[in-house]
């Protein structure tokens, strides 16, 4: 019988490759502005006051970075001693399937998205090696207790509804990567040098905190995207049912929807048959996320509509 929720523990990346880089990037420049003979050898016109300053702003975000390694990496040793065996039959399927993903490396989004980690063959070929059938959802614990079973989907009859794939971050994130260009891009016509000192260091501190969250952000809309094109903006959901404007369907009892929070943005992928679907919602209190998990774990699905 096929269970409809599963609620897991998301897998944790051993070490994570983007807050590393940008501590180190960080720390460089934290020394590099410290390095007052040098700065003065190519700027000539930065007091020690304003390295200093650079130095240890900095390097303050260089530490955060550090931190949130440290994080991350004991939440991915305390789920590598987590026992996982024995226990009933949801139990196992819960311990499954995180070893599925942790396998396939399918960490965040990039990860559910590519075909050579994730794949409707592989994780019922995964899944039946211990006699298990793939559920209709697997939901991060994070996303929230209201989502660990489907007790809170209505048994009456939905409409079907259109789902817009992109969250407001995407569009943001865009933004972003078009403020910095114009930035540097003054920069590298001499409009910087008519600011002052302050006004120079006060804003490549403020870039570099937009760059490591329009980067992030900007990462997912290129794969959510399909790397920018081919993808649809919109999906109709109906009960059990999930239709793109290219024809492709994915049906409950066929597909698994994942649900993966980051922070608290949720990314959620369909893998079925037809491929991969994918969605990204600014959490999982809004109207569009609770309207796609209503309708794909709707107890009675219609494919036939």
């Amino acid at each position: 019988m096929e269970r409809t929720v599963v609620p897991i523990d998301w897998p944790v990346k051993p070490w994570p490759v983007f807050p590393i880089i940008c501590a180190i990037i960080f720390a460089a420049f934290a020394v590099f502005a410290g390095s007052t003979p040098f700065m003065h050898r190519t700027s000539g016109n930065i007091s020690l006051r304003d390295a200093l300053f650079v130095a240890v702003i900095t390097g303050a975000l260089a530490v955060m970075n550090i931190r949130k390694v440290w994080k991350i990496r004991s939440q991915f040793g305390d789920q590598t001693n987590r026992g996982a065996q024995t226990g009933s039959d949801v139990d196992v399927l819960i311990a499954s399937i995180e070893d599925y993903l942790r396998r396939r490396r399918a960490y965040d989004l990039v990860g559910l998205l590519s075909r050579r980690r994730v794949s409707w063959d592989t994780l019922c070929a995964h899944l039946g090696q211990a006699g298990l059938a793939p559920p209709r959802t697997v939901v991060d614990r994070r996303a929230g207790k209201q989502y660990h079973s489907d007790e809170g989907v209505p048994d009456y009859f939905v409409e079907a509804e259109e789902i817009p794939i992109l969250g407001t971050d995407q569009v943001l994130a865009l933004l972003g990567l078009v403020l910095i260009i114009a930035v540097f891009g003054a920069g590298a016509l001499g409009w910087w040098s008519q600011m002052n000192t302050w006004m120079n260091a006060g804003l490549v501190v403020v870039l570099g905190m937009i760059a490591g969250m329009v980067l992030t952000a900007f990462r997912s809309f290129i794969v959510s995207t399909g790397r920018g094109l081919g993808r649809p903006l919109a999906v109709l959901a109906s009960p059990g049912v999930l239709d793109d404007q290219r024809g492709k369907r994915w049906v409950a009892g066929e597909a698994t929807m994942f649900v993966c929070m980051r922070g608290a943005q949720a990314q959620v992928v369909v893998v079925g048959p037809a491929g991969r679907l994918m969605f990204t919602f600014n959490g999982t209190s809004g109207g569009d996320f609770i309207a796609l998990w209503q309708r794909w774990n709707h107890p009675h699905p219609r494919p036939e509509l």
